[in-house]
């Protein structure tokens, strides 16, 4: 268990444990605590929260993390919002193409 916290506390930008208690409010044998015998699940969540990491959402979410503005997929793969706000379009397109209704250039000309 502590090798988890102590990865969790890290990846949330925590180098050290006095850093990472002064961020919650606590002592440091407190999140000496935390690591060897695990901490609580608001913690967890919060810790995943400050690393970006979506997890503490949904299990679903495990992987997905944020880096500035870009979502990465548990893939790696860079997502914008631009790239989200395209999806309906995309979707559109993708479907106008498969139905047999207008494709390429024609299918902008309505």
């Amino acid at each position: 268990m502590s090798e988890e916290f102590s990865r969790l506390r890290l990846a949330a930008g925590f180098p050290d444990r006095e850093s990472a208690a002064s961020f919650c409010g606590v002592t440091v044998r407190t999140v000496r605590n935390w690591e060897r015998r695990g901490a609580p699940v608001y913690i967890v969540k919060l810790f995943q929260m400050a690393g970006g990491d979506l997890a503490w959402v949904n299990r679903d979410w495990r992987g997905f993390r944020f880096h500035g503005k870009v979502l990465y997929t548990d893939g790696n793969y860079p997502v914008t919002p631009g790239d989200l706000r395209s999806l309906p379009y995309l979707k559109g397109v993708m479907f106008s193409r498969t139905s047999g209704g207008r494709n390429g250039r024609n299918w902008f000309q309505w």
